[in-house]
């Protein structure tokens, strides 16, 4: 059994808990060396609750489920199950929040990484894969999702605009190209193109359809 010891003032009540990392049951441990969840009745007065005195321990403290009549120690301690951890001397395991994961020693959460998200209670953060997540800060409790006129990086740690005739209608990784004879400005969710009467102008990055000036027809 593994313990960390936490003296509360010199001369007083020793209290054992489980090293970090696990939880369980305490034992109590007077000064002289008596155990006293061994033997209830030899110990200082206690309310039954793992206090003693005037001492208020807030751990609880089995009377009669353990003892040296049952066989049975009075204290014992079990790893946190992975997504949960402990800070030692702890009778139950914490859920690491959304957002994070437990380390591999079940002592801390960790803030899941960019491209990556956990909704709480995970030894890992699943990475963002389905068509169009991404994450773009740690500590993600869910994958967001590319807008229109995006895709997500290769990475998933953001979103791209898709370029000039490309489009999205979002949740995508790609962008498509524009059909022959069809256009589209950076960011666009749709293709365009020219009618009867107006031609394709650009100028810079924007492309527009303009009308054809007197004389003149496009078919």
């Amino acid at each position: 059994m593994k313990y960390i010891e936490i003296y509360m003032s010199p001369g007083a009540t020793v209290f054992k808990g489980c090293k970090r990392g696990e939880s369980g049951k305490l034992i109590v441990e007077a000064p002289s060396g008596d155990v006293c969840a061994w033997s209830w009745s030899g110990c200082a007065e206690n309310d039954g609750g793992g206090n003693i005195g005037d001492y208020q321990s807030n751990f609880p403290v089995s009377q009669n489920s353990c003892g040296e009549d049952n066989d049975e120690p009075c204290n014992y301690c079990s790893p946190c199950a992975p997504g949960m951890i402990s800070f030692g001397a702890q009778t139950s395991c914490t859920l690491c929040p959304p957002g994070t994961h437990s380390n591999d020693a079940l002592t801390a959460c960790i803030p899941c990484e960019a491209g990556t998200a956990s909704l709480g209670g995970a030894a890992s953060c699943p990475a963002c894969t389905a068509p169009g997540e991404f994450s773009s800060n740690t500590g993600a409790s869910v994958c967001s999702i590319a807008e229109q006129g995006f895709k997500s990086n290769t990475d998933h740690t953001g979103q791209e605009q898709c370029p000039a005739n490309f489009y999205s209608t979002g949740a995508t990784d790609t962008c498509t190209a524009c059909p022959d004879g069809g256009f589209s400005n950076a960011g666009s969710s749709t293709c365009e193109s020219c009618g009867p009467g107006t031609f394709k102008q650009t100028v810079g990055s924007i492309t527009t359809c303009e009308s054809c000036v007197g004389g003149k027809f496009t078919a």
